[in-house]
């Protein structure tokens, strides 16, 4: 908050007060070995890492985060991303578990293939309702919901 075009009392309240909310996204910090794991690339990923960043104390040497989740193809949890590449951060292989369809999704169409080509991002498929570890010894669950099916299937 504020959205783009928005005119109600809250929006525009937000807009003179500086007032700023953050998409959903969410971050973990495993204090045993200092990982980061991401939850959405959200448009907001530079604030969205510095808070995380800034609030685990991990060190500036530390990658900018070691793991990456996206739960679906809708542009406020995947626009993110568009910051990972050559023109912005330029990481290398992160590991960022996705959906078939999902991936399928970033593979197909640019410019996120580009990333995927450029190993930015190394994607690693996941099933609903099969457990994974995207950090050692974190094990994440991911279930399917109900939501939009535009471009990808929905998990949480």
């Amino acid at each position: 908050m504020p959205h783009i075009g928005c005119a109600k009392a809250c929006c525009a309240q937000a807009r003179v007060s500086g007032h700023q909310e953050f998409p959903t996204c969410l971050g973990i910090h495993d204090t045993q070995t200092d990982k980061l794991l991401l939850i959405e690339a959200t448009p907001a990923i530079e604030s969205q890492v510095a808070l995380l960043r800034e609030l685990s104390g991990v060190d500036e040497s530390h990658d900018l985060f070691d793991a990456l989740l996206l739960t679906h193809a809708h542009i406020g949890h995947y626009a993110g991303l568009m910051q990972l590449g050559k023109e912005c951060a330029t990481t290398h292989e992160i590991p960022t578990y996705v959906t078939t369809r999902m991936g399928e999704f970033l593979t197909s169409n640019a410019p996120w293939s580009q990333l995927v080509e450029d190993k930015n991002i190394e994607l690693q498929i996941i099933e609903p309702s099969v457990p994974f570890s995207p950090l050692n010894g974190l094990t994440v669950e991911a279930i399917e919901v109900p939501h939009r099916e535009d471009f990808s299937d929905t998990i949480a």
